[in-house]
């Protein structure tokens, strides 16, 4: 189609130019409004009834009235000269209409130009338009006038002829002006085919006026074949548009900038050149043209270096400020991770205890703050059954429950502990307002769990405290709820309690036990129980557990229940712990040499003080000093997340199995991971924990975990030990299970050394 369209526009042109050579009037006059009139159209589509700017359509208007003005008038000069057979020289009409095509090319020129100049630099332009009306000048002056007065007299007899002059001169400034402005821009090509139309233009323009009035205009000459390649370029830059989007601009590298950038400004030069060329040399005007270009190019040069610096400088800003945006965005983010619990979703402690602070601050005299501490039961027995993964699930779970409910208080929800949840919410009303939220959150989410075809149920405490009613701070809101919890926990399951005085009671107690532990001296108030350990099969002795207890200088009893968390708290465990292998092995010894006794020795030991670098050290020196079998000594150690994940505990452990040391996990199927340990840590035997065995005689659901339990274990050639036998009832069902060893009041209570050598050594003798 385009072919079709392309190969008839180029023989009419070559039937034109032909026609101008040999001075065809008739073909002349016929094809050249044809050829404008193709001109006009692409120009028409793509500058004017495709373009979405408004001022930019305008332009485009008044772009191609300016070609359109131009056919009108070549259709009615060929009308009468074909057609009326009458010279249209003296038709004022058509001859000063030719000059409307002037105004409407300028005006297009000047609304699209607008765009342009407010990305222009202002030094730069003011350089390029005295530079370029010099240009103009000497032009004028010395080709147009040839430097005679009395010429530029003739135009000024005829104002039209004169408006299109200077008009011819406005668009080629301000073309020459656009031209070298853009030194750093890369201009669309069509574009530049517009511009060059519009310079081909002006040119024949100015050399038919000179023609005119100096010389003898001949119609249909070579002349007017200029007008029409300078339509017939406007014409292309409409087809080029038409295909092409407009391109933005893009300032150049720093490379090309330097000599490549005055490559356009040594145009100038080309004045002074054609000047000696046509005219000879002309002292006077070649010096004026030498010094103006001199001082352009220096001007130039300063300022286009003062560009390239603020370009820079503003490349840095928006570098910068990208930066700042990049690093904003990483902020939140990390912000957003660091107050987020990776397994709920929720809010995590650190985010609940910079809320609390805040609202603190900021709450109304009447208004109360409320802070619901919820525990999730059987979490540690969940993970030992199903697996970590499931366990977590179900926590997240129950944490969008909580969510939920706590959206109708406007609250907040977080996830405070590994199965400790934290609500709170600003009201006016009083403690029954929080206990109707509480009430709500266990009715909502003590239920049954459906994750990966297993049915979890779910049960909760909470404890309610509240600011300033209660607490005094935000420290004390959490302590207290969290006290209230406790209490909760000790009464059962789906309990609530509040905080109140007796609470605080306890509080002042656990005070007056740290107060005491600071006063303590060991080897008068501290001492050693030892319960039994015997073989389930037979219940003949098998070793001992060293147990602590404490009686004060007064002779007051603290249970350990009371104290031990204490001094894991305050890090007194450690030191504690140390006495405790120094007695325990120093008994151990006593009864080996007195009762030549083969029983084993089990003591306790903190996590904290696994992870002290020299305990293995320390624990041999023990051992050697009261000359102990290593395979005689055994530690115990509770389950906690830091046997997963602190390697200082791996290595500990790793260490003292290759010694021969026992290494035992107490209070197995209440912990944190479970059958975990089983197959990554060295462990020798598991005790089972009270809460299994308790109902293990009637209750299937026990019965069955502590037979995994043994069923497990026995795989992977470890012991098994159940902690809190009481009845004969449990011992059968141990022994049906085929577990090695138990300990529990059934066979006895701990006892002092004397008890044990009276009750059970001497028996063996």
């Amino acid at each position: 189609m385009k072919r079709i369209v392309t190969i008839p526009i180029a023989i009419l042109f070559v039937v034109y130019f032909i026609a101008l050579i040999v001075q065809s009037n008739i073909i002349g006059d016929l094809l050249s409004p044809i050829l404008t009139l193709f001109a006009f159209l692409p120009v028409f589509y793509a500058f004017f009834w495709k373009e979405q700017h408004k001022l930019l359509k305008i332009s485009g208007l008044f772009y191609m009235l300016s070609i359109f003005s131009w056919f009108l008038c070549d259709f009615f000069w060929g009308f009468f000269t074909l057609v009326l057979h009458t010279n249209p020289e003296n038709n004022l009409l058509i001859t000063y209409g030719y000059s409307l095509t002037n105004l409407f090319l300028l005006l297009s020129l000047i609304l699209s130009g607008y765009f342009q100049v407010k990305s222009w630099n202002k030094m730069q332009i003011f350089l390029d338009t005295v530079m370029v009306a010099i240009s103009i000048m000497v032009i004028v002056w010395i080709f147009v006038f040839e430097q005679d007065t009395a010429r530029a007299k003739i135009l000024v007899s005829d104002p039209v002829s004169m408006s299109s002059l200077i008009m011819d001169f406005m668009i080629y400034a301000w073309t020459n002006i656009w031209f070298f402005s853009t030194r750093k821009r890369k201009e669309p090509l069509f574009v530049k085919f517009s511009a060059a139309g519009g310079v081909v233009f002006v040119i024949i323009d100015i050399i038919y006026y000179y023609e005119y009035y100096y010389r003898s205009y001949e119609p249909n000459s070579l002349l007017d074949g200029g007008y029409v390649i300078a339509f017939g370029l406007m014409g292309i830059s409409g087809l080029i548009k038409l295909k092409v989007k407009e391109q933005e601009g893009t300032f150049l590298d720093k490379e090309q900038i330097g000599f490549s950038r005055i490559k356009k400004e040594l145009l100038f030069l080309l004045l002074p050149v054609l000047l000696i060329v046509v005219k000879g040399i002309q002292v006077p005007s070649l010096l004026f043209l030498v010094t103006a270009i001199m001082f352009y190019f220096i001007f130039t040069n300063f300022t286009q270096n003062s560009i390239f610096r603020d370009k820079i400088l503003e490349q840095e800003k928006e570098y910068i400020s990208e930066l700042e945006k990049r690093v904003e965005e990483r902020t939140h983010e990390v912000i957003k991770i660091m107050n987020t619990d990776v397994i709920t979703g929720l809010k995590n402690r650190r985010y609940l205890e910079e809320y609390l602070e805040k609202i603190i601050r900021t709450i109304d005299r009447d208004e109360k703050i409320y802070l619901l501490y919820i525990d999730q039961n059987k979490y540690k027995s969940i993970k030992s059954i199903y697996g970590k993964y499931i366990a977590e699930k179900v926590l997240e779970e129950v944490g969008k429950r909580i969510e939920h409910i706590m959206e109708e208080k406007s609250g907040l929800v977080t996830s405070y502990g590994e199965d400790i949840f934290v609500a709170t919410f600003k009201s006016r009303g009083d403690y029954d307002e929080a206990l109707h939220i509480a009430k709500n959150v266990i009715n909502y989410c003590s239920d049954g769990y459906l994750i990966e075809d297993h049915m979890i149920s779910v049960t909760l405490n909470i404890g309610i405290a509240s600011y300033p009613h209660d607490s005094k701070n935000m420290e004390e809101l959490i302590r207290n709820a969290d006290t209230a919890m406790m209490q909760a926990r000790k009464t059962g399951f789906n309990v609530i309690q509040t905080y109140d005085n007796q609470i605080g009671l306890y509080i002042n107690k656990k005070d007056r036990i740290e107060l005491k532990l600071k006063r303590v001296v060991y080897d008068e108030e501290f001492s050693l129980q030892f319960q039994p350990q015997v073989i389930c099969s037979d219940g003949s002795i098998y070793g001992v557990e060293a147990l602590l207890r404490w009686y004060t200088k007064k002779g007051d009893y603290i249970p350990p229940m009371d104290f031990i968390p204490i001094i894991e708290e305050n890090g007194m465990v450690i030191a504690l712990g140390y006495w405790i292998m120094e007695q325990s092995a120093k008994q151990l010894s006593k009864w080996k040499k007195e009762y030549g006794s083969k029983i084993k020795m089990a003591i306790n030991v903190s996590s904290k003080q696994l992870m002290e670098d020299d305990f293995t050290d320390r624990l041999v020196q023990v051992l050697e000093k009261y000359q102990i079998p290593k395979n005689d000594f055994e530690i115990e150690i509770t389950e906690n997340i830091q046997l997963e994940t602190n390697y200082l505990i791996h290595d500990a452990l790793g260490k003292l199995s290759s010694m021969g040391i026992s290494i035992a996990i107490d209070d197995f199927g209440t912990g944190y991971s479970s059958l975990y340990y089983l197959r990554e840590l060295p462990v020798n035997r598991i005790k089972i924990a009270k809460e299994l065995i308790d109902h293990i005689d009637h209750d299937i659901y026990s019965k069955s975990i502590v037979q995994m339990v043994i069923s497990v274990a026995k795989v992977n050639n470890i012991k098994v030990i159940a902690e809190g036998v009481e009845t004969k009832k449990q011992w059968d069902c141990l022994k049906q299970m085929d577990c090695d060893e138990i300990q529990g009041y059934l066979f006895s209570k701990p006892l002092v050394p004397d008890e044990i050598e009276n009750n059970w050594l001497r028996k063996n003798e």
